[in-house]
């Protein structure tokens, strides 16, 4: 498995992310004869990139002999290379962001999105993106930002779609979708904290001609909160609610508190105490969190 400069796509200065989110349950999009302009909600990026990486499917020698002569030298390639394709976002939250994937649709297994990416000079777009984690981060006089790692079968093209020239020239940022204040989000006492919701998800090969993954498959979600408040508190309730802007959050449903620490004050410091949280339903069939 290698991977090449040419296989890496870096967002750089004047560069922009569009993002729109398919509803649950929409089938896969096939776009290996054309590539379509889209519409969606533009993130004010602070890094991007999307990668390819290559899968050589190799067999080794069953017979290795003690003599050197006529002996295996290398394994041996048994078929095409196989591509896989994966990225990473790091953005801030405005309310066009939460507009966007502040729904049950986003976090749900059946869901997907797409991807375009412009540098200032080319443009590619990645369809049929799944996301493995999504994190939010929020501190007292700090802009509020979330991380997306994903993967994707590329519309079940086998390189990335970079096309010379920008294929959405109208693309401008709204004015009116303003970033989302620190002091609008997180929950009573807390000074600082950051949500993480994590996933496998495993690219599918199925027997046939394609030399990407015909679908990928996520897995459990798993979530964890960690937060910082000045003032210590004994007990938490069990249903906590994380405002994430003035009209969205989420609710750990099940919480649990897995740990809580209690600092010494000093000269520098005012003694933060730091709780972490995850969220673990007693039925497999229930939710463990809720989107609003």
């Amino acid at each position: 498995m290698e991977i090449k400069d040419s296989d890496i796509f870096v967002v750089g200065y004047g560069g922009w992310v569009l993002l729109k989110r398919e509803h649950s349950g929409e089938n896969y999009q096939n776009h290996q004869s054309s590539v379509p302009s889209l519409s969606g909600t533009l993130l004010q990026v602070t890094s991007a990139s999307v990668t390819r990486t290559t899968q050589v499917p190799t067999l080794n020698s069953y017979y290795l002999p003690f003599l050197e002569s006529d002996t295996a030298k290398s394994p041996i390639r048994v078929g095409p290379n196989l591509y896989t394709f994966s990225g990473e976002l790091s953005f801030e939250v405005t309310d066009g962001v939460l507009d966007e994937l502040f729904h049950s649709d986003f976090f749900s297994r059946s869901s997907w999105f797409w991807v375009e990416f412009f540098d200032g000079q080319n443009t590619v777009v990645m369809s049929n993106c799944v996301w493995s984690s999504v994190s939010i981060t929020c501190g007292a006089n700090s802009i509020v930002t979330m991380s997306m790692s994903f993967q994707s079968n590329n519309g079940y093209h086998n390189n990335l779609n970079v096309v010379k020239a920008n294929v959405n020239p109208s693309i401008s940022y709204k004015e009116s979708d303003l970033l989302v204040p620190y002091w609008t989000c997180g929950h009573e006492g807390f000074s600082e904290f950051s949500m993480t919701f994590n996933r496998n998800v495993t690219p599918i090969f199925l027997n046939n001609d394609l030399q990407v993954p015909s679908y990928l498959r996520p897995g459990l979600i798993d979530v964890s909160l960690q937060a910082t408040t000045i003032e210590y508190v004994e007990n938490w309730n069990d249903n906590l609610n994380i405002h994430v802007g003035s009209q969205h959050g989420i609710r750990l449903i099940t919480s649990n508190l897995m740990s809580k620490q209690y600092n010494m004050s000093s000269m520098t410091d005012t003694g933060p105490k730091t709780y972490t949280w995850n969220s673990i339903a007693m039925n497999a069939e229930d939710s463990i969190f809720t989107i609003y």
